[in-house]
């Protein structure tokens, strides 16, 4: 059984803290967290690793399978 860890960088989000406040930053980095969940499985995990990084946890995925699945994401 393989999985994959994928790591997730939302590049230029201190931008959006800059400029629209930190308050509608964390709320859009709860919206992407859900997209993350909602494209993914239940066994699969998502975390917020610090800041505007995420990890996501393919399970049982190769890597040919987890380059679709975050294709999709994309």
């Amino acid at each position: 059984m393989e999985h994959c860890l994928c790591y997730i960088d939302i590049h230029q989000f201190k931008i959006i803290n800059n400029q629209a406040g930190y308050v509608i930053g964390n709320q859009i980095l709860q919206e992407i967290a859900e997209i993350l969940r909602n494209s993914t499985r239940s066994i699969d995990r998502v975390a917020l690793i610090q800041g505007n990084e995420f990890a996501l946890l393919l399970v049982d995925k190769n890597l040919q399978q987890a380059q679709q699945v975050i294709q999709l994401i994309i």
